[in-house]
């Protein structure tokens, strides 16, 4: 099991992740600048460091990526798939709608077989909208379901269907001031089975 921490914009919840074994840290360029994301990976230890590029690496420097050097590549669901790094570890988002099937998903993580690992933003889904769509996948080896994490303490079974928990870090409250008591819940949940 993996655990992917999201939207990383601070040292504390970057601190906490590593802490409760997160495999990745995500950092969204648009939401942290570069030298507070070069900090953050000079003072964190463990986790792989990504990048959220939503459309690509068209949306990013080359000289920027040379700054920050992630292990790794979020590529947002409507990236494309050229000039894709053969440098960087790939890791593929998609955006299910309500009414998108197992079918459609499945054609999508298809269709990327350079990704190491395809994240399912399913953050806005209940476990009652979400476990039945995961039923329809099948077993899809690197699945990892981005959620929130009341949607992961109300059914555990979702652990049961995917290979990894996408969380996104808090907000902060006051510098250096954030709740995790949810994503605690969640990841006691999960950490059993990390890897």
């Amino acid at each position: 099991m993996l655990l992917f921490a999201d939207k990383i914009t601070n040292l504390t919840a970057a601190r906490y992740f590593a802490a409760r074994g997160a495999n990745w840290l995500i950092f969204d360029p648009a939401s942290i600048p570069i030298p507070e994301t070069q900090a953050i990976r000079g003072w964190v230890e463990g986790p792989k460091a990504g990048i959220y590029l939503p459309l690509g690496l068209a949306s990013m420097e080359e000289d920027i990526l040379s700054q920050i050097q992630p292990e790794g590549i979020m590529l947002g669901h409507f990236a494309e798939q050229t000039d894709l790094p053969e440098e960087f570890i790939l890791i593929k988002e998609w955006r299910p709608e309500p009414g998108d099937d197992g079918s459609t998903i499945t054609d999508w993580i298809a269709s990327w077989p350079e990704a190491t690992s395809h994240v399912l933003r399913l953050e806005d889904w209940s476990s009652s909208e979400l476990l039945p769509l995961l039923d329809t996948l099948g077993p899809i080896p690197n699945l990892v379901v981005h959620i929130q994490p009341e949607t992961l303490i109300s059914d555990i079974q979702i652990l049961e269907r995917v290979s990894g928990i996408c969380l996104m870090a808090p907000p902060e409250e006051e510098v250096g001031l954030l709740s995790f008591d949810h994503i605690d819940e969640a990841i006691d949940l999960v950490e059993p089975f990390l890897t």
